[in-house]
């Protein structure tokens, strides 16, 4: 094993019997000597660490035993430590030079010794090696920095504010023999210092507004020996620690002049300024400007504490008025306290406090409480009479003293009228004033108010003075006549003259009287209009004669006397005269029947007739005429004129086999009230009734020659007796005239032999499977031929039409010609009582039909 970390030689052989190794020659079996090449170094080598690269190390020299040569040039095959700033170059043909490298770097404090093991081979391939060892001698190196400063110099920003003393940057080095450094400052400023450790401080007090900004620092860290040198560059950042300085421009406006001075800041600083009241909104007050030493650009302007009517610009610094300034608005005060504020970011400020005086200005007009006075008394008014006395103030703060100047009418100094001495707001009668005497009964004056404004414009308002003098009322009026009587025909209109009614009086000025209804109008509708100058009356709204006849109005007229008037009132009757303005008016209005197509002429359609009536003509007076819808003329009434009850008749027969093809008939019929039997109605009337008729076709079938004896419906017949009528089946052989009992449903029991035969349900009904249908209108035939003894020659047949939507059965009868509908009650689910009769005509405005609910019997 090596020691001390060196490595053990290493030996190469060939396969003879004997090497030489390390210069010394071995002999194995026969006794042969074997010859190895021969490396000759010295015995010690060093370097100083501080060697460069190419250092020659050493010389060596490398040999072989004729014949052989050296082959190649040593090489360095080991080495501790593994890595080494060494190589071997030529220099001859048997020397070579061990020089240094450049990597790794010599370095005494690291590797102070490199051992290497060179090998040298022959031509035969013998080979050799030999271990050197080199020692690195140690040299004083420089200090070096670690930090910034071993690539550039540092930079250091320090506020202006720092406090002396305060550590600013700290040197860092080393040196590599681990020598003990020592720092300095070897030029620059003299505010800064360095201790032993590298450690720069301030020594000065900064100021970034007024010295250096910046500082260069050169700095020297010695071993003893050698040294490295560095510069550290300082600069000064702008620290806040400058309260702003303020300058105002103060303007005071007093009366409308304007002067300025300027205030600065400074401890409890005050300003006084007047202004004006009433200047306009937005005017400058104050003009300020702000510097701050250390320029940071960030001042605002504020007003502490706020006010409602100045305000600042927090950039300019301009104060201006926002609110109207007015000493008599209630609450305001005539000082004004702030002020001016500038502050940086940080709240350092500068301010001028602001006592602003609002003074009075003449902006109010005078203002009385009235501007105009009426004084007025019946005959006669005594002088020295207090007509009027003037209240009016000014409203200013304080308020302005009033002059009053007369400028128009009899008022003045030696005037009818004076203002009293001492007194000027009561205004006297200096002489008596009568009525009767005097021409001019009515005086007006005209007295100016004005304000002593003495720098302001004056003001004034004008008030006005009425006396009037009045005659004392002793006539009241008359009316002549005393009474009055109109006749009004009842068809007048709004705004009809019915006539006049006159008044005098005696009292001046002569016949002035109102004219007024005060009695008479009952109605909650006044009908009656009097004009309260001329007298004239007129109608207001349409009389009715049938309502009211007469009217009995009271009337009244008073005198124009405006403290004691007089007044007369005069009956007024009023006659309303019958016109014809009604028209007639009939029951029922409207009208619905139906009839069968063989109602004969003259026949009273179901007995129906017009009951009329007209409120102002006598019923004899009304006729009737069908104006429209008489298509054939087959209506008419009975009579045609002279009654208020005509009836309805069948005028002309109706023959659908020949000309007639309609059966609905729509009748307007007209009732004129001209039917006089002296001299010609001037205005008839005419009312109207609408009449709506349906005709139902009634033909006679031949009779049957079969049937089903079980489908038949038995009738008494006068002439045959009551065993000599049937009923003919409606849906099993006569199809073609009773489309109506679909799936068989209904039947009569018996079908023959009887008068009083029963409707009863034959099939049930299925809405489940084939039965759609909800409404049957059946027709029923009854024919007499149902005889036990022999064949009826001539059998006639009777009809029966039932709607079995509302169990109602219509019916008619070939002697009388009457039909009607007969309610019917349905009995059980199989049986519905059926007693045929006859039925009237549908009623006027007849209801929809609807099913009745069938009566369930015990």
């Amino acid at each position: 094993m090596p020691r001390s970390g060196l490595m053990a030689p290493i030996l190469r052989h060939r396969k003879v019997s004997s090497v030489i190794c390390c210069g010394v020659r071995h002999t194995h079996g026969s006794g042969d000597v074997l010859a190895l090449p021969t490396i000759t170094v010295p015995g010690e080598m060093s370097v100083p660490e501080n060697a460069s690269a190419n250092t020659l190390v050493t010389t060596l020299k490398a040999e072989a035993t004729a014949p052989d040569s050296v082959f190649g040039a040593p090489v360095i095959i080991n080495a501790n430590p593994a890595k080494y700033p060494f190589v071997i170059v030529p220099k001859s043909e048997t020397e070579w030079e061990l020089i240094t490298s450049t990597l790794p770097k010599l370095d005494f404090e690291t590797v102070p010794l490199y051992m290497l093991q060179i090998l040298v081979k022959d031509s035969k391939g013998s080979s050799a090696s030999q271990m050197i060892s080199i020692k690195v001698t140690d040299i004083n190196e420089a200090p070096v920095f670690t930090g910034t400063l071993a690539y550039q110099d540092a930079e250091v920003y320090v506020p202006e504010d720092t406090v002396v003393g305060s550590i600013i940057y700290r040197v860092a080095a080393k040196d590599p023999d681990k020598d003990v450094l020592k720092y300095s400052i070897t030029s620059g400023d003299t505010g800064f210092v360095i201790d032993n450790t590298g450690v720069i401080s301030s020594n000065m007090s900064f100021d970034f507004d007024t010295a250096m900004k910046s500082y260069i620092i050169a700095i020297k860290v010695d071993d003893g020996a050698l040294f490295i040198t560095g510069n550290v560059k300082v600069f000064l950042t702008n620290a806040n620690d400058n309260s702003p300085a303020l300058s105002c421009i103060f303007s005071s406006i007093s009366n409308g002049v304007e002067t300025t001075q300027t205030e600065t800041s400074g401890l409890e600083k005050k300003v006084q300024i007047k202004l004006d009241e009433e200047l306009p909104i937005g005017r400058r007050v104050a003009t300020c400007a702000a510097i701050d030493e250390d320029f940071m650009n960030d001042l605002t302007y504020r007003l502490e504490p706020g006010n409602p009517y100045f305000a600042i610009d927090k950039g300019t610094g301009t104060v201006i008025i926002i609110s109207r300034l007015d000493l008599e608005t209630t609450g305001f005060l005539n000082t004004q306290s702030f002020a001016v504020k500038v502050c940086d970011k940080d709240l350092q400020c500068a301010a001028i406090s602001v006592i602003a005086e609002i003074t009075e200005v003449n902006d109010n007009s005078p203002f009385c409480s009235r501007y105009l006075y009426s004084y007025t008394s019946p005959e006669p008014i005594a002088a020295n009479t207090i007509v009027a006395t003037l209240n009016c103030e000014d409203l200013d703060k304080p308020p302005n003293a009033l002059t009053y100047t007369p400028i128009s009418g009899p008022i003045g100094t030696g005037k009818l009228f004076e203002h009293v001495a001492g007194s000027p707001t009561v205004i006297m009668l200096m002489k008596d004033l009568d009525y009767d005497n005097d021409t001019i009964t009515t005086y007006e004056m005209m007295v100016s108010v004005s304000d002593s404004g003495i720098m302001d414009p004056t003001h004034t308002v004008t008030t006005t003075i009425i006396v009037s003098v009045t005659s004392f009322n002793e006539f009241p009026p008359v009316f002549n006549p005393a009474t009055y009587s109109f006749k009004v025909p009842e068809t007048s209109g709004a705004g009809y003259v019915i006539g006049k009614v006159t008044a005098t009086d005696q009292d001046k000025p002569e016949d002035c009287v109102k004219y007024k209804i005060i009695h008479g109008e009952t109605e909650l509708i006044h009908r009656f209009w009097i004009d309260p100058v001329s007298g004239t009356m007129k109608l207001m709204t349409h009389p009715d004669y049938e309502t009211v006849k007469r009217y009995t109005l009271t009337v009244e007229a008073k005198d124009c006397d405006p403290v004691h008037p007089l007044s007369a009132v005069a009956n007024v009757t009023i006659d309303i005269t019958e016109e014809n303005d009604e028209a007639p008016r009939c029951k029922p209005p409207i009208f619905k029947a139906v009839l069968f197509d063989n109602a004969t002429a003259g026949m009273n359609i179901n007995g129906f007739k017009l009951s009329c009536k007209d409120r102002d003509s006598d019923d004899t007076a009304m006729r009737f005429e069908i104006v429209s819808g008489n298509v054939n003329n087959h209506f008419g009434f009975d009579p045609t004129h002279g009654s208020p009850s005509p009836k309805l008749i069948v005028r002309n027969p109706f023959h659908f086999d020949g000309a007639d093809v309609q059966q609905n008939y729509h009748l307007v019929v007209y009732v004129i009230d001209d039917n006089l039997q002296n001299g010609k109605a001037t205005r008839p009337r005419t009312g109207t009734v609408q009449i709506d008729l349906r005709i139902i076709r009634t033909s006679i079938p031949v009779a049957p020659t079969s049937f089903e004896s079980q489908d038949k419906l038995y009738e008494f017949n006068s002439k045959s007796g009551p065993e000599g009528g049937r009923i003919l089946g409606w849906g099993d052989s006569r199809d073609e005239y009773e489309p109506g009992n679909v799936n068989n449903h209904f039947g009569f029991d018996p079908t023959h032999g009887s008068p009083s035969p029963k409707l009863i349900v034959r099939n049930p009904f299925h809405f489940d499977g084939a039965d759609v249908q909800q409404n049957y209108h059946l027709v029923v035939y009854v024919i007499d031929d149902n005889l036990q003894n022999g064949k009826a020659t001539r059998p006639r047949t009777g009809t029966v039409q039932i709607d079995l939507l509302t169990g109602q059965l219509y019916e008619f009868n070939s002697k009388s010609g009457a039909r009607r509908w007969k309610d019917t009650r349905m009995g059980d689910s199989k049986e519905m009582n059926t007693n045929l009769a006859m039925m009237l005509s549908v009623p006027e405005n007849p209801l929809p039909l609807t099913p009745q609910k069938p009566t369930v019997k015990d």
